[in-house]
């Protein structure tokens, strides 16, 4: 009987353990996250799409980016879905380069949703990124022309890493 109390108070105590440090891991991982979005510099790389005609797509292997960094966007993301017309930007991936518009940031309930609108070459585009604590975010892009698409990734730091960032200066020279 000794034994089994033991044990169960072992467990216990083991539980509280994890869950404390499971606590800690999110409010950490909360603190980095709100870190990118709130400096308005980070990188989103999709690992799925969600087209409104279609299936879930893995975009695992493909190329794909949005970075938003001093007041620009850049991103270069895959589409499948229809385009209607006019079809301004082709019926390739969508492609941004200008300078954010009507940007707004709202925090809720430790998610974050950052909206912006951007107004280039191809016309323009409302992005909706709705941003999770630990970085997973779902990204809406609505495009003229074209039915708005979701993306799904992860927020990322513009910042290289210093190993990378020594290795390409060591190529320079």
């Amino acid at each position: 009987m000794r034994k089994v109390v033991l044990y169960i108070v072992f467990l216990g105590l083991f539980g509280i353990t994890y869950a404390q440090t499971k606590k800690e891991k999110s409010l950490e991982q909360f603190a980095v996250t709100k870190e990118l979005v709130e400096t308005g510099s980070f990188r989103f790389e999709a690992v799925s799409i969600n087209p409104r005609t279609g299936p879930q797509i893995s975009l695992v292997t493909n190329d794909n980016y949005l970075l938003i960094d001093d007041g620009q966007v850049a991103a270069y993301l895959p589409y499948f879905g229809i385009a209607r017309a006019p079809d301004y930007n082709g019926s390739g991936p969508i492609l941004i380069n200008a300078k954010l518009e009507k940007s707004s940031l709202v925090v809720k309930k430790k998610r974050f949703v950052y909206r912006f609108r951007t107004n280039g070459a191809v016309g323009v585009q409302e992005v909706t990124m709705n941003i999770g604590r630990s970085g997973w975010a779902n990204v809406v892009v609505r495009s003229v022309g074209r039915p708005s698409v979701s993306y799904y990734g992860r927020i990322k730091s513009l910042k290289p890493i210093s190993g990378l960032e020594k290795h390409s200066e060591e190529t320079k020279t």
